[in-house]
């Protein structure tokens, strides 16, 4: 479950009768030299244009194709390069800024939307294949590690918001028999699109982020529907989102709101994913918590959830994802209780036809907030009720920490490994029947990604904190009254 420890080898068995990646020379010999595809805007369906005279589809254009150039072993350690055949739909040097899919540049090393794969396979008991060494000419591209394609745009902060907000004025609400108290804040108009997703990771990735998942257009994944980037973004885990957050937020100009810790003890900004990878290990390597024998596992807990611990700077004016009672006051639209709404308002398992939809399609609330119901469930900040640390309040997940005068940075702001790494996902989606789950949540695994579950982020206004018999409150307001009790609003 760690991603520290060095990448395996890959080894190739020459006799066996499986698929596997042409080498160099079995990818020329399929090739007609005579064969050429025209440039395009962009890919193709397989098999569009004609075969060449042995049959073969597209081994000129569309996209470059990877080969086997490395014996009989493929070390990442010692590789510097991979080398790709064919060129692809841009028809021009693809290192370029105008051939990048990034307006920031990509490395293609790690994958890029040029390049892809076809197989071959031969029956079992052949050597392994000869070189010719009689290289014909023909597109060639070596790839090499690290390396950087050329960028359209500069990796600096916008001068606009990337997300529409709408404003939620604060107030109080009643769950159960409390009465909750949430200080305004903005929240985006629409579930994070795969389009918003996607071009805020482009810009994180140019700037030291990483991400777990990269991310899919809405549910496209279930049925053979075409779906558009106007979809909510669905695949990505909790630890993504957060990240992604932080992103926005130093996109926009702004202070991150997620922090780690760092080995020193020190606190730096969530910038890298928590990669949550099964591998398969057993014997007494796993069964003890802590530190694991394993030397792919060297940092991995194994029990109460896994994952880092991230905190959080509750008076940045950076994006981060809603608590649960910040998104309960955003779904009651100025109401005492959340209503029970009509189709026209969400995308639910009686309407939405098995699949998600582009987001804005339904009429908003009062607030002018749209899918707040169905389409898809939405990752919360707040973590989930259901675990065993019992020493730790659970009331205070649920409220605001800008007006719970007890959320100070370093102690309430944790969510991860420690508290069985669960999170809260609002709303409902496609799957679910709408009134009935209303305001309700789900108790989901941070470091898991699902088909539909996604995101929308809010915003606040920076603001000072107050120090009190040498701990720090956050100051809500200049007109409310500070009054230390720390759990009054609780």
């Amino acid at each position: 479950f760690s991603r520290l420890g060095p990448d395996p080898k890959v080894y190739v068995k020459w006799a066996a009768d499986g698929h596997r990646l042409p080498t160099a020379d079995e990818w020329m010999a399929a090739r007609d030299a005579g064969t050429r595809n025209p440039k395009s805007n962009g890919t193709y369906p397989v098999g569009t244009l004609k075969p060449n005279a042995k049959g073969v589809y597209d081994m000129i254009g569309n996209v470059w194709e990877l080969v086997w150039t490395h014996d009989a072993v493929f070390d990442p350690e010692q590789a510097d390069s991979i080398v790709v055949l064919g060129g692809d739909f841009n028809g021009g040097d693809p290192m370029a800024a105008e051939n990048a899919a990034s307006p920031y540049g990509d490395v293609p090393y790690d994958g890029a939307g040029n390049i892809g794969l076809r197989l071959v396979r031969r029956d079992a008991g052949f050597a392994a294949p000869q070189s010719a060494n009689n290289t014909p000419e023909l597109p060639v591209w070596r790839i090499e590690i690290g390396k950087r394609t050329a960028a359209r745009k500069k990796a600096a902060p916008v001068e606009e918001r990337v997300l529409p907000m709408e404003d939620v004025p604060g107030g109080t609400y009643k769950e159960g028999k409390r009465d909750i108290a949430v200080y305004g804040f903005n929240m985006a108009k629409f579930e994070t699109t795969y389009h918003q997703w996607k071009t805020v990771l482009q810009w994180a990735e140019a700037n030291g982020y990483e991400f777990s998942k990269t991310g899919d257009m809405g549910s496209m994944y279930w049925f053979n529907n075409t779906h558009s980037p106007d979809e909510p973004v669905t695949h990505v885990t909790w630890h993504d989102a957060a990240v992604w957050c932080n992103a926005l937020s130093e996109m926009d100009g702004r202070r991150p709101c997620y922090y780690q810790f760092k080995q020193d003890g020190t606190r730096e900004v969530y910038r890298r994913a928590y990669l949550f990878r099964p591998i398969k290990v057993s014997g007494l390597e796993v069964t003890a918590p802590g530190r694991s024998k394993h030397p792919l596992l060297p940092l991995t807990r194994t029990s109460g959830g896994g994952g880092p611990f991230v905190l959080v700077h509750w008076d940045a004016d950076g994006y981060r994802l809603p608590t649960h009672c910040e998104y309960q006051l955003a779904i009651r639209g100025g109401k005492a209780k959340p209503e029970k709404v009509s189709g026209d308002h969400l995308w639910d398992i009686g309407n939405a036809g098995g699949r998600t939809h582009p987001v804005g399609k339904k009429l908003p609330n009062a607030y002018g907030l749209h899918d707040l119901y169905g389409n898809v469930n939405e990752w919360s900040q707040s973590t989930g009720r259901y675990r065993s640390d019992k020493t730790r309040d659970h009331a205070r997940d649920w409220n605001n920490p800008k007006r719970s005068l007890d959320w100070y940075f370093g102690l309430s702001g944790r969510i991860g490994a420690g508290y069985q790494g669960q999170s809260e996902a609002n709303g409902g989606s496609f799957l679910n029947r709408g009134p009935r789950y209303l305001g309700m949540d789900l108790d989901i695994q941070l470091m898991i990604y699902y088909p539909d579950v996604g995101f929308r982020v809010v915003q606040c206004d920076q603001r000072p904190y107050l120090t009190v018999n040498g701990k720090k409150y956050l100051v809500v307001g200049a007109k409310v009254p500070i009054v230390i009790n720390s759990r009054a609003d609780n």
